[in-house]
């Protein structure tokens, strides 16, 4: 798929496609991914020290609906620049992405085990106050709970694997972020996973 590829200057192929098959990307998506993707697993691994295995989880999970994942479904990009193509959720370690699945899971679930005290202590019509051990149950609601509600239920948010779909076969070309930039991130797509995968000109929508 790709010839060469030097980072820093040095010529990184060999190790970078040996990368490809120890995660299993050779295995799970052959000649269906992009140089592009394959560089920003490898770097970010580097980088940063995160294992690539949740985001692999992902592709497992889109290549095999049989595996489940912890993340929103797939959904396709509707507007320019990046409308024809797919993305999909994947997880990132950290207290951030945690804190904004937690933060959203009390936006759409609320605290229901508080919730019911209060009716229960207003229906009673007695002056209730909440002890150590109610606090305890709310933190637990709060965290552990709601997290496992959020992940069970296959709604856990986090960055996205771009991709494009082309004859029932998914074609994975980059890693976005929700602050990475739409219109970088199409530059990106154009310049080198377009030369790579001469249908996506059928798929991209104009951007003019």
């Amino acid at each position: 798929m790709f010839e060469q590829i030097f980072l820093g200057g040095e010529d990184k192929t060999s190790e970078i496609k040996e990368f490809g098959e120890v995660i299993g990307l050779n295995r799970l998506a052959p000649d269906r991914f992009s140089s592009y993707f394959v560089i920003q697993l490898y770097c970010q691994m580097l980088l940063t020290g995160n294992s690539p295995s949740r985001i692999m989880a992902e592709v497992e999970a889109l290549e095999n609906t049989e595996k489940q994942s912890a993340t929103k479904p797939p959904a396709r990009f509707d507007r320019l620049p990046l409308k024809g193509l797919w993305h999909k959720h994947h997880l990132i370690p950290g207290l951030s992405s945690m804190a904004k699945n937690l933060l959203n899971g009390l936006k759409r679930n609320g605290l229901p085990g508080l919730t019911e005290k209060v009716r229960e202590a207003e229906a009673s019509g007695e002056e209730r106050f909440l002890g150590e051990q109610d606090i305890a149950e709310i933190a637990k609601e709060a965290v552990e709970d709601n997290y496992r509600r959020r992940y069970g239920a296959g709604e856990m948010t986090g960055e996205w694997i771009v991709y494009a779909v082309h004859e029932g076969r998914n074609y994975y070309l980059c890693l976005g972020t929700h602050n990475s930039g739409d219109d970088e991130l199409r530059k990106q797509i154009d310049s080198i996973c377009v030369p790579e995968f001469p249908f996506l000109k059928n798929i991209l929508a104009p951007l003019n």
